[in-house]
């Protein structure tokens, strides 16, 4: 029976589920995963290809933005829209459009896309989600204080049938606020689970 255990990060079992049910999902199981390195290449050429001097906007500070956009469930439409008059944001926003099609061309994914694109397919493939659902009948989650938007919704999917859920954490300890860590996960966790038992 434990080999029916599924162990791993929140960016590990997100890829396996991905390349395991990829199909059913609607996502080409061969996709590469990109790492930083990948990611800096990408957006140098993008700045490159759209003639945004790199010092005006650097390949890191437009990663992080992407990357916070992607923490708060935000796809480059959205991202787009909500730019408003800002013109560096604009200009981010085009970039993270450029950026998606590219990764999209490249069958590739980020670490970020790993968490976003499963709950999205999840959400759009009640029938995948439900054996998911059936299939963990009990999700243990660590360090649950620095979980982003996408890991909380991705463990209120997988727990919503079985709702036997543990999670350990501190508030105390939150490290991750800059990555997308949001708090109010593990704040509002009685709120979400009023029949959950604290042991503190």
């Amino acid at each position: 029976e434990s080999r029916d255990i599924w162990l791993g990060t929140f960016h590990a079992i997100c890829a396996k589920i991905l390349r395991y049910d990829g199909a059913r999902l609607g996502v080409d199981s061969r996709f590469t995963i990109y790492d930083e390195e990948d990611r800096r290449a990408l957006v140098r050429t993008i700045l490159k290809n759209l003639d945004i001097n790199p010092d005006d906007l650097t390949p890191r500070s437009v990663i992080a933005q992407i990357s916070r956009a992607k923490n708060a469930m935000m796809d480059a439409t959205r991202f787009s829209q909500e730019a408003g008059t800002s013109y560096q944001k604009q200009q981010v926003a085009e970039v993270y459009t450029a950026y998606q099609q590219a990764m999209a061309q490249n069958n590739a994914m980020d670490f970020d896309d790993l968490l976003v694109e499963l709950v999205r397919r999840l959400q759009d493939h009640g029938e995948v989600l439900a054996d998911y659902q059936t299939r963990f009948q009990h999700v243990l989650i660590d360090e649950y204080q620095d979980t982003n938007r996408p890991q909380y919704l991705l463990t209120r999917l997988l727990a919503k049938q079985h709702r036997n859920i543990c999670c350990v954490g501190d508030d105390d300890q939150s490290i991750y606020q800059f990555r997308g860590a949001d708090i109010r996960n593990i704040l509002d966790f009685e709120r979400d689970y009023p029949n959950a038992k604290t042991v503190r």
